[in-house]
């Protein structure tokens, strides 16, 4: 996919374009590029610097027109002294790069996350330790989060997998861990390098503490309207118009309050052992404290049985326990209803979810009722209810996802209204 080759299409926003501090929640700082760049600061000593509205979406642009100099925007934001995530969306037209800088006050970087200098390579590095490379798709939309602890002067770099062959799209992996000198971040810095020309394209900018996550399957992501994937035909608006509004990790985040972010890990395709696997690196090793599974459609009609599930949603939330999650704070949905099933696959998921309404009780976590509030039991096969199908029998509108989000929030409503 090449950047910036398609017509731009508008996203809806629920969220301020810009926000700093925290005081409210855990959300320090989110940019959009929607129509402005207030708070950064440009160098366009090598080109310019400006809002495009390419791909999908309004993005930061950086074009680079000079072989001998570079051009640049970054921004301060006040770093939180425990964990905190930083996540972007880039991309760079092929032979051309793209920098990430974690910088101090005195301009000095921190954390270096470079794509391009070598072709289709993402180079990691900190203040103390040399660069770590993986695999980098050039001319793509590739996600870069970094999960960063003060307190044990780390540094995980995580980047979406193209290479990853288990599902049709892609979770995130980690390129590695670091440590860093310890010395507080001010700014986030976004350059170009100055021996390369060409455009750069940088958006959705996130700063948050990490506290809720969504993983699971495509329906957790937010496919066919939204995903956390940016090079995904749901991002480039080839699969209709993006809605940023429209997951339900973004729902429940607007839930729980406008300076509160819920993370999105869900990824299309995956299924009940990839959770399992997945529960260190991408859950406790970020430091979530509260985590919604949304998963078993995929096992099923797979042709899983109940009981492999069962195995493998015990394995993982035995790891999130023995990771220091408190079982209340696992919230844990059953499957809803899907046509995609045949009957014999649709009994085993009817012998999950009657399992789950036991084991979770059970182990003190939480029951989400996506069955009870969304499937459309009164047509054969059964699927989501008319208001909550995208069309396909199986994926949600933004209304079926809300519903998802209202299910946690009222259990989350309840458990505060219990103690």
């Amino acid at each position: 996919m090449k950047c910036g080759g398609m017509m731009a299409i508008g996203i809806v926003l629920g969220l301020q374009t810009s926000m700093a501090g925290g005081n409210m929640g855990n959300l320090h700082f989110l940019d959009r590029f929607d129509n402005r760049l207030a708070g950064w600061t440009l160098n366009q000593a090598g080109g310019t610097v400006k809002i495009a509205d390419v791909s999908a979406s309004d993005k930061l642009e950086l074009d680079d027109r000079s072989e001998t100099k570079s051009v640049s925007a970054k921004t301060p934001f006040a770093a939180p002294s425990a964990k905190y995530i930083v996540e972007y969306d880039m991309c760079f037209a092929a032979n051309n790069a793209g920098i990430f800088e974690l910088l101090d006050a005195s301009n000095n970087p921190i954390v270096n996350v470079s794509g391009g200098m070598k072709n289709n390579t993402l180079s990691f590095s900190t203040d103390t330790e040399p660069a770590t490379t993986a695999a980098w798709a050039d001319a793509t939309y590739n996600q870069v989060t970094l999960a960063i602890d003060p307190a044990a002067k780390t540094v995980r770099c995580y980047w979406i997998d193209k290479s990853y062959s288990a599902s049709a799209y892609n979770p995130k992996k980690q390129v590695a861990v670091k440590n860093y000198s310890g010395a507080a971040a001010a700014q986030l810095s976004f350059r170009t390098d100055s021996t390369k020309t060409g455009k750069t394209y940088i958006d959705e900018v996130k700063v948050y503490a990490p506290d809720f996550a969504i993983v699971g399957d495509s329906a957790s992501d937010g496919k066919p309207r939204w995903s956390n994937d940016p090079s995904t035909v749901y991002r480039l608006g080839a699969a209709g118009k993006p809605d940023q509004t429209s997951p339900p990790h973004y729902q429940l985040g607007l839930l729980l309050g406008k300076k509160n972010w819920v993370a999105n890990l869900g990824f299309g395709g995956s299924q009940s052992s990839e959770m399992a696997s997945l529960a260190q690196t991408l859950l406790l090793d970020q430091g979530f404290r509260r985590i919604w599974i949304k998963i078993g459609l995929n096992d099923f009609n797979r042709g899983l049985s109940a009981a492999t599930v069962e195995k493998n949603i015990q394995s993982t939330v035995k790891t999130l326990i023995a990771g220091g999650i408190t079982p209340s704070n696992i919230f844990l949905c059953n499957c809803y209803g899907a046509s995609m099933l045949t009957a014999a696959k649709d009994n085993e998921r009817k012998a999950y979810n009657t399992w789950l309404a036991a084991y979770c009780p059970s182990v003190g976590i939480n029951l989400v009722d996506n069955d009870g509030t969304i499937t459309d039991y009164t047509v054969s096969p059964v699927k989501p209810k008319p208001a909550y199908d995208i069309g396909d029998g199986v994926h949600l509108t933004k209304a079926g996802s809300g519903q998802m989000a209202q299910n946690v929030y009222k259990l989350l409503k309840t458990a505060r209204q219990d103690k």
